[in-house]
């Protein structure tokens, strides 16, 4: 699960796709996909995000989140990010600029 956080995922034909698509596979997939989004939402590296809250409908998950300054780059970074989450979890990621704290 770690290699696939940063990476691409496991190529067709391979153990490891073999691994991945089966039902435990992509139940694990939920954690690199989650990681690389996460990650994405550190993309300064400031800790600028301060809390996050997850609103999940039908056909989206939209993070509810207040920041301690500008988010843009969080958002630019998860957004980037996004596919495996995507395709993982069947829902479109919708992320849109974030209350800053304390207002």
């Amino acid at each position: 699960m770690a290699r696939y956080h940063r990476r691409s995922t496991p190529k067709t034909g391979t153990s490891a796709s073999e691994n991945w698509t089966s039902r435990s596979g992509r139940e694990c997939g939920g954690f690199p996909a989650l990681l690389r989004v996460a990650d994405g939402l550190d993309r300064s590296h400031y800790q600028n995000l301060r809390r996050l809250e997850m609103e999940k409908g039908e056909e989206r998950i939209r993070p509810c989140s207040s920041t301690e300054s500008d988010p843009e780059l969080e958002i630019w970074g998860a957004m980037r990010e996004r596919h495996l989450f995507e395709e993982v979890t069947g829902r479109s990621l919708q992320i849109h600029r974030a209350r800053r704290r304390g207002g």
